[in-house]
């Protein structure tokens, strides 16, 4: 593994791209306690790999697409580089036309992103949503956000790509923890400061999402995983 870290490192300093919403996006330093996981990545990588985060508040893939967005990342991204690809929370918005994508055109706008990119001969990892804090009265974790991670996890299978279960990583980091402690993994919410936004994460909630990330490179033995300290 050491060995094609270096040969990708004399190709060029190899780069995580990171393409998803508000979960995973950088926050400026003013946004109080907000982080998105991606920000925490690159605390987790060796020296000598980048951490290019063009993941943007509010996004879907069909609209990160539309957008041009999504063009940019494949003319920047070169062979060796890493894309991991994380949509599934906006795309479920069914009263936005510019975002919507019902879990099977949302399955398809996954595949055919990976090859665009695998056709750069770049490596991709889907990632599932992060988990929402989502426990009952009887502080019982909920599942949720089935149907758009499931969707998710077949567009890996279809294009024979990793798939990093981000959500069922995270949800069991949560249910080891209690609902307490998982509570201060989210912001509060903007509209009701007494309740807990549920969807976006704060500095600490942002860090153990990463730390799950990497932990599922690791776990599934990757050979990214050679990016990680």
């Amino acid at each position: 593994m050491l060995l094609s870290f270096l040969a990708l490192a004399a190709c060029g300093a190899p780069v995580i791209h990171l393409v998803g919403d508000s979960t995973m996006c950088n926050y400026a330093p003013n946004t109080v306690e907000q982080t998105g996981w991606g920000q925490m990545l690159s605390g987790l990588t060796r020296d000598g790999v980048k951490v290019s985060n063009r993941a943007v508040s509010g996004e879907s893939m069909r609209h990160f697409r539309s957008s041009g967005r999504w063009q940019k990342v494949l003319d920047e991204a070169k062979e060796g580089d890493l894309l991991v690809l994380q949509f599934g929370i906006n795309d479920a918005e069914k009263r936005n036309e510019k975002k919507f994508l019902c879990p099977e055109s949302f399955c398809e706008e996954l595949v055919r992103a990976v090859r665009e990119a695998k056709e750069k001969k770049i490596s991709v990892i889907l990632a599932t949503t992060i988990p929402a804090y989502s426990f009952n009265k009887r502080n019982e974790f909920v599942l949720s956000r089935r149907e758009y991670n499931q969707a998710l996890r077949e567009a890996a299978g279809i294009c024979q790509i990793p798939c990093v279960d981000l959500y069922q990583l995270g949800a069991r980091r949560m249910m080891d923890v209690g609902a307490q402690k998982s509570a201060e993994y989210f912001i509060l919410d903007k509209r009701n400061p007494n309740a807990i936004d549920g969807c976006h994460t704060t500095k600490a909630g942002a860090q153990v999402m990463a730390e799950a990330f990497v932990y599922g490179v690791k776990k599934a033995n990757l050979p990214e995983k050679s990016f990680f300290r």
